[in-house]
């Protein structure tokens, strides 16, 4: 069994207070309900009950608290950030909303109220964020995309399990690969030096199922005709996952963050990325003009700084939250690649039998991303030990992974402004 993966779950400044902080205040009894739905991943809903209890009075900034973090995940970050003002500044939990409230900021594009933020609840001195944030106002990210542009797979023999294509980082080519369990770009210490890649402060984070640590610089992008420029790197100093079993060396990962900054296909029958300028409605146009009819429509959350949490079904089991992270490589011989990886709890709860040494679990039926389903898919189980070091997702209940084993199986758009994925099925 090869297992590779390039996934990361920061342990920014403001998860590292939530942890200290931790959930020891009870929800009261009215605000429970919401509490419910956030929890179960239904984030609309969620926003819904919140805004009620404020039209009612009821438990105000608690009802603003679960509005916050609804409003984040769903990309309404000017609300969110607006709503966290209107919070009482002696409330309990108030240490909980810091992550969301933080990458709210960057996501938005507003570094400089990001760094005022870290800055006013004391996130600055905590692990690498205020260096990161600094660095990022003194050199911001700026993109160069004219049109759609189609970005063709590489042919090796690693690309049909993670997706590669060519690209240039600093000026030099080299094989990027697609994780959308990351976040930028991951690279490793030497090849970070062969890149010219200068790092500043470092942090121990979660990343490739373990505690690595992790520096962090800034380097130009080339990705087709797109240009990108000084967008953020971490360095693994232990290097990334090998990939030596494929014969093929791992070079630069890109992830969720150089993705959100368009719309983007990910092409898994036709073996090519395709990309256009996010918010341009004539390239979005040209862009879905050149693909299939969508036949899978269904919402997604964007949790922190580019966790994606999509709601899912196992056979007959519904309200599956599943983290979409396409990173993961975990194959056997006669199985092929792994679709998901579940704690193994969870795949007794939901009565899947643990499978023998050096092979996957079996499941039955289909697995499903809304109403685009496969059948025949494979579990990879964990320790619930492991599965906790993803984090704590704000309190979202996640119950699993699902990867490119799955995702291949499609031609995957992401829609960053709609916040849903677009499915077309390869049609015979």
């Amino acid at each position: 069994m090869q297992v590779s993966r390039g996934t990361e779950a920061l342990a920014r400044a403001g998860r590292a207070v939530t942890r200290r902080v931790g959930m020891r205040a009870r929800p009261t009894r009215v605000a429970q309900p919401a509490w419910d739905a956030w929890r179960a991943g239904d984030f609309p809903l969620a926003r819904e009950l919140a805004a009620n209890l404020l039209v009612t009075g009821h438990t105000v900034d608690e009802a603003r608290h679960v509005l916050v973090l609804a409003e984040s995940v769903l990309g309404n970050y000017d609300s969110a950030i607006n709503t966290h003002q209107m919070i009482a500044p002696g409330y309990q939990r108030l240490d909980e909303l810091n992550e969301p409230i933080l990458c709210d900021h960057i996501h938005r594009g507003d570094i400089a109220g990001a760094v005022a933020f870290a800055e006013q609840r004391g996130l600055a001195r905590l692990g690498a964020i205020g260096a990161r944030l600094h660095l990022a106002v003194e050199r911001p990210l700026g993109i160069d995309i004219d049109g759609v542009v189609d970005v063709p797979f590489t042919d090796d023999p690693l690309t049909p399990f993670m997706p590669g294509f060519v690209g240039h980082l600093n000026d030099r080519a080299t094989v990027l690969r697609l994780d959308t369990g990351g976040s930028f770009v991951h690279i490793s210490r030497e090849l970070a030096a062969a890149h010219g890649i200068d790092t500043i402060a470092s942090a121990r984070e979660f990343a490739a199922l373990g505690r690595h640590r992790l520096s962090y610089g800034l380097a130009d992008l080339k990705i087709g005709t797109i240009r990108l420029r000084n967008v953020p790197v971490a360095v693994h100093d232990k290097g990334l996952p090998p990939a030596a079993a494929f014969d093929v060396p791992l070079g630069p990962i890109i992830g969720t963050n150089i993705l959100e900054r368009f719309l983007t296909t990910v092409d898994a029958p036709n073996r090519r990325l395709v990309l256009s300028r996010r918010g341009d409605s004539i390239a979005r146009a040209r862009h879905l003009a050149r693909l299939g009819a969508a036949q899978h429509v269904t919402p997604f959350g964007l949790w922190s700084d580019h966790l994606m949490i999509a709601r899912g079904r196992i056979d007959e089991i519904s309200g599956v939250n599943l983290f979409v992270d396409s990173g993961l490589v975990a194959l056997t011989p006669d199985q092929g690649q792994v679709a998901m990886l579940v704690p193994r709890r969870t795949l007794a709860r939901w009565g899947v039998a643990r499978p023998q040494t050096g092979r996957f679990a079996e499941l039955s039926g289909t697995l499903a991303i809304g109403t685009a389903s496969r059948e025949g898919m494979t579990a990879y189980p964990v320790t619930d030990r492991v599965w906790r070091e993803f984090g704590h997702w704000g309190g979202i209940r996640v119950d699993a992974l699902i990867s490119w084993g799955y995702l291949s199986h499609f031609t995957w758009t992401i829609d960053f402004e709609s916040r849903e994925y677009l499915f077309t099925e390869d049609q015979p």
